[in-house]
């Protein structure tokens, strides 16, 4: 193939089902980014959910290779397309995968290149050894935020701490402390829940409706049953029942459950313990 082909290709013979590929990279002083952690899933997971149900291949960037022979053993029979992301982009978004393999179908070309990455189509790949062109194409660009450096990884975070406040905010959860809470990404809150000031809510939390989550929480992988209220509570891997009040300064260590209408605090340690029904548990107690 010449220079030119990388924008001629017949789009009439073409669909739009794409596979992908994601390349790991690495940084001096952060070493791999493909395993660090954002909000409950490492940054190599959070591209992968930017291409939904498409297969996905993984291999480590390697720069003296050009592009189309690292892409061929994963340019899959029967796809159309190859989105080649990067491990240090996790901001990066379905519907910004989406829009650019619309945009190099409509557009009948080969070879598009994103601010940090490309969707190429599968016959280029198996039938060319390079890229020529420089064209950039843009996209919602804050989804390119590259985690170059530690401050990156932490601005990324910023930003996708507030992504997730907002689709719970949609959901209809109220915040009443935004820049103090941090959700999870695989944290459940049903519709109506008040989360107040300074909470901490990870892992695969699940807050039923009609629950409150006062101030000061930190909660992973626990759940929080209709009506419960919970204060100043640190639990993990922990079951509170309907109506229970837990807190203040309770540490519900793991593997807890809590009966309904119980209430916990304060001053409590518990660990691998089942609290019936009813129960009022307010000594100070180390178990």
């Amino acid at each position: 193939m010449t220079k030119n082909d990388d924008y001629v290709y017949n789009i009439m013979s073409m669909s739009k089902k794409f596979c992908g590929l994601i390349l790991k990279t690495a940084y001096d002083k952060m070493g791999s980014t493909s395993d660090i952690s954002v909000l409950g899933k490492s940054m190599l997971d959070w591209v992968k959910l930017s291409f939904g149900d498409a297969p996905v291949g993984v291999v480590d960037e390697d720069k003296s290779i050009d592009l189309p022979l690292l892409c061929r053993p994963f340019a899959l029979e029967g796809y159309d397309y190859i989105v080649v992301l990067y491990s240090d982009t996790p901001l990066i978004t379905r519907k910004t995968v989406q829009s650019a393999v619309e945009e190099a179908y409509n557009s009948g070309r080969n070879v598009l290149k994103m601010t940090r990455g490309y969707v190429l189509s599968c016959a280029f790949v198996h039938n060319s050894d390079k890229i020529y062109t420089n064209d950039t194409f843009y996209f919602d660009e804050e989804d390119f935020i590259t985690a170059f450096s530690f401050k990156q990884v932490g601005l990324i975070t910023d930003i996708l701490k507030n992504r997730i406040l907002d689709y719970h905010m949609e959901q209809g959860v109220y915040f009443e402390d935004l820049a103090g809470t941090v959700i999870g990404c695989d944290v459940t809150i049903d519709p109506g829940v008040v989360v107040g000031h300074n909470n901490v809510i990870l892992g695969r939390t699940r807050v039923r409706e009609g629950a409150r989550l006062g101030c000061g929480n930190n909660l992973t992988d626990c759940v929080i049953e209709k009506g419960a209220f919970v204060e100043y509570t640190h639990a993990v891997r922990s079951y509170v029942g309907k109506n229970c009040k837990v807190g203040p300064f309770v540490r519900l260590c793991e593997d807890n459950i809590i009966g309904e209408g119980s209430e916990i605090g304060s001053f409590i340690e518990l660990k691998d313990k089942k609290i019936p029904a009813g129960s009022v548990v307010k000594r100070i107690t180390r178990e």
